[in-house]
């Protein structure tokens, strides 16, 4: 794999795993890449409970591991007045 296809292939996998995490979740929890704009805005639109995230780091290093990354993960719930739902996800 070239040094330029990692990212992509970084990200495809973490949107892989979180996209079947959200499914196995009940209620259904949808998984949104931020940068994906079009899944975004509509997401946005809607009262859907959601975990958005993006890669916010990824960096070469000179040693191990090859590569530093970091991700900004957020969730989202609408009708959740208590904060259970919320502390589900991210707890």
């Amino acid at each position: 794999m070239s040094e330029q296809n990692f990212p992509v292939a970084l990200k495809s996998t973490v949107d892989k795993i979180g996209y079947d995490l959200a499914q196995a979740e009940s209620p259904a929890v949808e998984f949104v890449d931020l940068d994906n704009v079009v899944n975004t805005t509509a997401l946005l639109k809607t009262d859907d409970t959601a975990l958005i995230w993006s890669m916010g780091l990824l960096v070469p290093t000179p040693r191990d591991p090859l590569y530093s990354v970091s991700f900004h993960i957020g969730a989202r719930t609408v009708n959740d007045p208590a904060n259970y739902d919320i502390m589900l996800l991210v707890g």
